[in-house]
């Protein structure tokens, strides 16, 4: 995954048990009308 294909904004990051999870809500541009929040799982 590249970083240009993450589209989120108002982002949280948590971290448990060594990994890092990356919330937010997204869209289909930084601009455009909410969709939901996605997660990230690194």
């Amino acid at each position: 995954m590249r970083r240009e294909d993450v589209n989120i904004r108002d982002p949280y990051v948590l971290v448990h048990d060594g990994k890092y999870y990356l919330y937010g809500t997204r869209s289909a541009t930084c601009w455009g009308e909410a969709g939901g929040f996605g997660c990230y799982v690194s």
